[in-house]
C-alpha cells in the first residue's frame, strides 16, 4: 500500500461448498465451517471441530482446512491463514482457490515473490481467472515492476471487463510509470463503474496534480471530500494543489 493510493486486492474466494459424509452430531459444524454468513471466530471453531473427525476424506480435509484458513484470514491472522492454505494444498495439489487465497495473503504480508508464485500456480489451473491476474499484478507492483503489473491488469480486464478494482490498480501502475494520461483514463473508468467511492476521485486528482492541472485536481479532491469528509489524506492533497 502506498500513501493515498491503496491498491484494491480482490478478496477471499467463496466457501468451497463441499460437504463430507459425517455424523449428524457434526453436521452443524460442517454448515458453519463453510458458511460465509457467520463470524470468523465461529468459522474457526467449527472447522477445527470438524477436523477432529477422522472419517473425512482427503478432499474433505483439504476443503475444511481451506475454510479454516479463510476464517483466520477474516480474523486478520495471516500467518495461521497461510499455514492452513498450505496444509490444504499439500492434501490437494490442484486446489486452485487455495493457491489464489494464499497468494493474496502473501501479498497482504508483503511477501510478493511468494504471492507471484501462488498466482502463477492458480493461473496454471484456471488460466482465465481475472482475480488471479489482478492480484498477481499487485504483487508485481510490490516488486517494483509496473510493466509486469500492467500486463497482468490488461489480462484481468480482458477476462472481466467491468471489474472496477482492476481499472483502479492499472491506473496506479500507470501513475507509478509516470504515464499520467493513461492513469487518468483508468481512474475515470473506475469512477464510472464505482461512482460512490472517493478513492478513484482522489487518485485521479493526484494524477491531474502531477500534470500541473490544479483546477481539475482541486475539483476531483472537492468531490472526493464530499464523499469522505473525514479522510485527512484528501485534505492534504487538496492543500498541495492550492499551493
Amino acid at each position: 500500500m502506498t500513501g493515498w493510493l491503496a491498491l484494491l486486492v480482490v478478496g477471499l474466494t467463496a466457501p468451497t461448498g463441499e460437504t463430507a459424509d459425517i455424523p449428524s452430531v457434526l453436521q452443524q459444524d460442517a454448515v458453519v465451517c463453510e458458511s460465509a454468513e457467520v463470524s470468523p471466530e465461529a468459522t474457526v471453531l467449527a472447522c477445527k471441530s470438524l477436523l477432529q473427525f477422522d472419517g473425512l476424506t482427503r478432499a474433505d480435509q483439504a476443503a475444511t482446512l481451506f475454510d479454516l484458513a479463510r476464517g483466520y484470514d477474516l480474523k486478520g491472522d495471516v500467518g495461521r491463514a497461510i499455514a492452513n492454505y498450505s496444509a490444504a494444498i499439500k492434501l490437494q495439489p490442484d486446489f486452485a482457490w487455495a493457491y489464489y487465497d494464499r497468494g493474496r495473503a502473501y501479498c497482504v504480508r508483503g511477501d510478493y515473490g511468494r504471492a507471484i508464485a501462488d498466482n502463477d500456480a492458480a493461473l496454471r489451473l484456471r488460466p482465465e481467472d481475472a482475480s488471479a491476474f489482478n492480484n498477481r499484478g499487485i504483487a508485481w507492483l510490490g516488486e517494483g515492476r509496473p510493466d509486469r503489473a500492467i500486463a497482468d491488469f490488461d489480462q484481468a480486464i480482458r477476462f472481466e471487463p467491468r471489474a472496477p478494482s482492476t481499472f483502479y490498480n492499472r491506473g496506479f501502475a500507470w501513475f507509478r510509470a509516470g504515464q499520467y494520461d493513461r492513469a487518468i483514463g483508468d481512474f475515470s473508468a473506475y469512477i464510472s463503474l464505482a461512482p460512490h467511492y472517493a478513492d478513484g476521485l482522489g487518485a485521479r486528482g493526484a494524477a491531474w496534480l502531477r500534470k500541473r492541472d490544479t483546477d481539475r485536481a482541486i475539483s476531483d479532491f472537492d468531490q472526493a471530500i464530499a464523499l469522505e469528509p473525514d479522510n485527512a489524506a484528501l485534505y492534504s492533497l487538496r492543500g498541495a494543489a492550492w499551493f
